[in-house]
């Protein structure tokens, strides 16, 4: 049987689907009328690598395994992706879930704020950019210019963290550097978009993590 960690896993990820579905096709709804901007994924190849790469890994991690946890099959069928035999003889393989859980939290949770604070123009990174009159600079994004990446790159390591998993961790990896490129062409973007009003958020802002406040 799967353990407490497991279960609260399975059902941290189950409302995690539910949830985030929810938001995104009220907000894409909202969104339909706004005017769209440039494609910030321009490569084929690279909408290609993130959109497979996350695909294969959402489907395994975040609804297959879920259930196979529940229903103790994990290590049946996707046994071949982890390291979970390497950590059982030394009996830590619960530090990793634990560890795993918390980052899922944290990490989702980025997400989620950054979402809610784009409200309507929030687009896929494969879609062109939803445009305002302005940029999105409340909630989450007063102090992180990309906290979907950064929120993003957290629960997906935590998911590998949790399921210690070198194929999540091989699939992943292409998906964490395009998500780098593509943050350093939106800000390109917003500052030709607007200008030196840009460039001040973005010096008092981190791209994925808050800045460290310097006190006098």
């Amino acid at each position: 049987m799967p353990s407490l960690v497991e279960m609260v896993m399975v059902v941290i990820l189950i409302f995690s689907i539910v949830a985030g579905g929810a938001v995104k096709t009220y907000y894409r709804k909202k969104g339909r009328n706004l005017p769209a901007g440039k494609f910030i994924l321009e490569s084929r190849a690279q909408r290609v690598i993130i959109y497979g790469s996350l695909m294969v890994f959402g489907l395994l991690y975040n609804i297959l395994a879920p259930f196979l946890l529940l229903f103790d099959y994990f290590d049946q069928v996707l046994g071949w992706s982890t390291v979970r035999s390497l950590l059982a003889p030394s009996d830590i393989v619960l530090v990793p879930q634990v560890l795993g859980t918390v980052l899922y939290v944290i990490g989702y949770a980025m997400y989620v704020a950054g979402r809610l604070a784009l409200k309507e123009h929030f687009a896929e990174a494969w879609n062109p950019s939803k445009l305002g009159k302005s940029f999105v600079d409340t909630g989450i994004y007063s102090r992180i210019r990309h906290p979907l990446y950064s929120g993003g790159i957290i629960y997906l390591t935590a998911l590998i963290i949790f399921f210690q998993t070198w194929f999540g961790l091989a699939v992943i990896i292409p998906a964490f550097v395009i998500m780098v490129r593509t943050a350093s062409k939106e800000e390109k973007f917003l500052k030709e978009k607007f200008g030196k009003e840009y460039e001040i958020y973005m010096k008092r802002t981190g791209r994925f993590f808050p800045k460290l406040r310097r006190h006098a």
